[in-house]
Order: structure tokens, then sequence, then C-alpha cells
């Protein structure tokens, strides 16, 4: 089949690939690297960061003219309804549902959904612009997150403990989205979908930064009891059904809080990042990348996966992060042979090349590096990524 992929996430794309299907990517110059021209694709076209939807159109016309694409997909959310408009306007297939993406794209619309079918107690507020921002703070109560509607990788994420803490770079952030914050221990659940159906195949156990919730690793699976585990996948199966995700691979975040109720944070209409599917296939023994491509192809996936489902192994993901108060000058990231070396490392990766620069942990694209470790027990894959980890070091000019 002839597909055209609109943005990267290449899991998916090498999926596709490796099934025999000629693939197209239209991106973006910066997500562009050099290992793309060895990795298989028919056709690359980047565009300039700047692009807007119409570029894009124009540029899917043209290669869809000299490829003749059956399909447009995107497995990254923020592209899923261009890619859907896209498809639409060449007249040829795509799975991505519109109203599921735009409403988890925006967290005041998810709220809103959830909210309506008795999914969430939270209080929040969606402020469009600096008056309607400065009438909520000096109505709420505090502690509140303030976050951007469409935010990604943790990027401005600020917990207020009070109207004194507000920072003036808050109103920068416009369209936001003020809710009650809540205090409790962090999972994301990976599932997939099929006509409707929701499989539940993994929680995930996340760990964050106390200060701006950046999240520094994650465990495959949680270690959370069989109770819990039941109520965190009825309750995501509620929200999957409340957003309108019918197909395809979903990323749900959730807080247990203190009185064991279950808050949901947000959801996508995509697989989780940071590496979550390698720790999922590599504990669970279940490729999302793979299920994703095959599904959009047209293959019923669902009754390929076990049921029940059993993760025999668990995985863990670490990661090296800044702590310096000025900007420096990156030489490199040392270490990571002596990290690859320790017991029960599956992988590292140096995400900071030469000549990047370097500061204070703000958002997801500041780490440096990370581990991925594999043992027989959570605590166990935990004690190697963060011991592995600790043999890596910035080298500075």
């Amino acid at each position: 089949m002839k597909i055209l992929v609109i943005g990267t996430n290449r899991g998916g794309h090498f999926r596709l690939i490796a099934n025999g299907h000629e693939l197209t990517l239209l991106g973006i110059m910066p997500f562009g690297v050099a290992g793309d021209f060895r990795s298989g694709y028919k056709n690359l076209a980047y565009l300039d960061e700047k692009a807007g939807e119409e570029q894009f159109r124009a540029m899917a016309r043209a290669l869809h003219a000299g490829n003749q694409f059956e399909l447009v997909h995107s497995f990254i959310d923020g592209y899923q309804c261009l890619a859907a408009d896209i498809a639409a306007e060449l007249g040829i297939a795509c799975r991505h549902r519109k109203d599921a993406t735009r409403t988890t794209l925006d967290k005041a619309r998810t709220r809103d959904v959830t909210r309506a079918a008795g999914l969430s107690r939270l209080d929040y507020h969606r402020a469009d612009d600096a008056a309607q921002l400065r009438d909520i703070l000096a109505q709420a109560r505090f502690p509140v997150i303030a976050k951007p509607l469409e935010g990604t990788a943790s990027k401005n994420v600020f917990k207020l403990a009070s109207r004194e803490s507000v920072p003036p770079e808050l109103f920068a952030c416009l369209p936001m989205i003020v809710e009650s914050f809540i205090d409790g221990a962090e999972y994301s659940v990976e599932s997939f979908s099929e006509d409707g159906r929701h499989r539940v195949l993994a929680i995930t156990e996340k760990f964050k930064t106390a200060h701006n919730f950046v999240e520094i690793g994650h465990l495959v699976p949680a270690r959370v009891d069989a109770d819990l585990a039941q109520r965190i996948a009825t309750f995501t199966e509620q929200v999957l059904d409340a957003v309108g995700i019918t197909d395809g691979p979903g990323h749900t975040e959730v807080m247990v809080a203190a009185d064991a109720s279950i808050e949901l944070i947000e959801t996508h209409t995509r697989t989780g990042g940071d590496e979550i599917p390698n720790l999922v296939r590599l504990a669970c023994g279940v490729d999302l990348y793979d299920l994703e491509a095959r599904q959009i192809t047209g293959e019923r996936v669902l009754p390929s996966i076990a049921e029940p489902l059993r993760c025999t192994r668990n995985a863990a993901i670490w990661y090296l992060t800044p702590d310096e108060a000025q900007p420096r000058t990156l030489v490199e990231i040392e270490g990571a042979a002596e990290a690859a070396a320790q017991p029960s490392v599956s992988s590292v990766k140096v995400e900071k090349l030469p000549g990047a620069t370097v500061h204070t942990l703000g958002h997801s694209f500041d780490r440096g590096a990370h581990v991925i470790a594999v043992d027989d027990s959570g605590d166990g894959a935990l004690a190697a990524a963060r011991a592995a980890v600790s043999k890596l070091r910035y080298r500075f000019e």
C-alpha cells in the first residue's frame, strides 16, 4: 500500500515499512534526521518549521500526483486532523476521527465531555485571554495547576500555591486551563481500541519532578495491586468512550488520590511518548506500533492480543537531566558505553548532541539521555536504569 505519513514518531513508520508498505514522510525540518535517508522511505519531504497547513496541503497534493497514495496517516495527534483533511481533499482513506482528536487535544474540551459523563469532579476553568485568567485566579481555591490548552512535553505547566506565587510568564502561555491540584500517584494507561472495543494493555508508573512535573522515569507494569489495576482499567475505558476513541492506540494519564479516587489528567489518540511503547513491548510482549500499523492497513488486530494479557518482565526508563543555572554549551555526554555494560540494561540513548545548549530542566526536550532496563521485578528494573544513568556525565565547554 502507498501511504503518506504526516509527522514523525518513526516507530510506527518502521513497522509499516517492515510490513512491505511504501512510505512517503512529510514533516518539518527540525525533526528530520540523517538516518531517514537509510530507513527505507520511498520519499522524504521536509518543510520549514514555520510551515502552515496550506503548505502541507500543497506539498501533499504534489506528492500525491507522483505517487497516487492510498492512505494518509499520522502517528502524532497534533497532525491527525490535518491528515484527515488532506485525505478528504485527495479522496483517499484515513482512519483518524477528527472529533475524538479535537476533543483530546483541547484539555478544557476533554474536561467538558468527561464531566458530562460523570467521570470528573475536578474544578476547572478555561482562560482565553489575560482578563479571564486574572478573574479565574482571583476566585481560585489554591493550589491549582495551570497549563496550555494544547500543551505537550510538560511545557509551561505551573503549580500555583497562592495568588502571590503567580509568575508573570504565565500570561504568555494563553489560552490555558486552570484546574484543581490533585495530590496523589500518577499513572498512564496504554490501550488499544477496535470498532469501539477497548483493551488496556499496560499501566505505566510515572516519575516526575516535583516543581514542574517533567517526566524523568517510567516503569511498566506499574506496581499496583489487582484491584486498583482493574479500577484504573475500567475508568480508562469509560474515558475512551466519553471522548469518542473507537480505534487505534490510547494514552491516558490518571491520578490516584489519597482517598483512592481516580481522576483524569488527560488522554490522547496516540501511543505514549518517552519510549513507553518499547517498555510495553519488552515487559508485556505487545508491539503497539505494529498493532497500529496493521490496523490502519486493514487488519483486525485485537484478536491477536492474548486475553488475559500478562506482563512477564518489568521494563523501566530513566533520564539524565540537567541542573545548570546558566545555559552552557555541551561538548558531549560521556559514559554511554559504561552505562550500556551495566546489568539488566537493554539500551542507552544519548539525546543531546555536541553543540547543544543545556540549561535547567524546563520540559521533556531538555533531558540529555536515557537508559532502558529490563528485570524480573519492578524494583530491579528501576534500580538498574537509575544505576546506569549515574554512569552518564555532561561535559561542557
